[in-house]
């Protein structure tokens, strides 16, 4: 949520701070990032942070060298891995879960858990790739994974596969994945039809939305989903504004020829 709201103040502050507000951009941007990878301990939000930090890399760089742009999230990420402990905490502990779990370490750890969960998503999903099992499946379908492999769960889960899409292909089948994909694809194509302040935020929004739902249910689960959907309502309504100014001037103009310019 901090590094959204740093990438939209950012590249909307030519009309969300105007006059002597717009001192504070750079100071309130750089808080946010701040936290995001000095203080808070979320894996999420600073691969989130590093890609919006390498988005505004790619845009600030002329069009001809853009293409080196893809080297900023590489050099991003070693700089953090050497100069933020959280960062690099999180992810030497991601790594360590990791290789526990490849090597058959059941425990029950963060890392361990998603990819079981993706396992057993992926599971499900060959089971039923059409229509799914229906919404509010998966802590069943989960369950049920477990118990065939012969790890029944003591605790049946009530929660989700820390994966949007995969979540969506349980419950929805392989027509949801498209479905989930062509709403976020649909919400690039509107951005192009807008300027570049605002295109660059709603694309800042949408590309941290996809990493989200990538790691995580990001549109379902607890209250993230609310904060992506309603920011990027925001931007869409912020950004297609001057379609709809357009279309009303040119309404007028056409009921009242002779008065277009009153």
């Amino acid at each position: 949520m901090a590094s959204v709201f740093s990438a939209v103040l950012w590249h909307g502050r030519h009309y969300l701070a105007e006059g002597w507000r717009r001192y504070g951009v750079v100071p309130m941007c750089s808080a946010a990032l701040g936290c995001v990878f000095f203080l808070l301990p979320g894996r999420t939000g600073q691969l989130v942070g590093l890609a919006m930090l390498s988005l505004w890399v790619m845009w600030l760089l002329p069009v001809r060298v853009r293409l080196a742009a893809v080297c900023a999230p590489v050099v991003l990420m070693a700089g953090f891995l050497v100069f933020s402990k959280p960062v690099h905490d999180r992810f030497e502990t991601s790594w360590a879960e990791a290789r526990a779990y490849a090597q058959g370490d059941a425990s029950p750890t963060s890392i361990g858990f998603r990819l079981e969960a993706w396992r057993s998503a992926l599971i499900s999903i060959q089971e039923n790739p059409v229509v799914g099992t229906g919404a509010g499946s998966w802590g069943r379908q989960y369950d049920a994974v477990q118990s065939a492999a012969g790890r029944p769960n003591a605790t049946p889960t009530d929660g989700n596969p820390h994966q949007e899409f995969l979540l969506w292909g349980v419950e929805l089948g392989l027509g949801g994945m498209v479905l989930l994909a062509g709403i976020l694809g649909s919400i690039f194509q509107l951005s192009l039809r807008m300027d570049v302040g605002s295109q660059r935020a709603t694309q800042s929004t949408l590309l941290a939305t996809v990493i989200a739902c990538l790691f995580n249910c990001a549109l379902y689960d607890a209250l993230i989903g609310d904060y992506l959907c309603v920011t990027l309502a925001l931007c869409l309504c912020s950004g297609l504004k001057p379609d709809a100014e357009y279309e009303e001037q040119s309404e007028a103009a056409i009921q009242h020829p002779n008065g277009a310019h009153s």
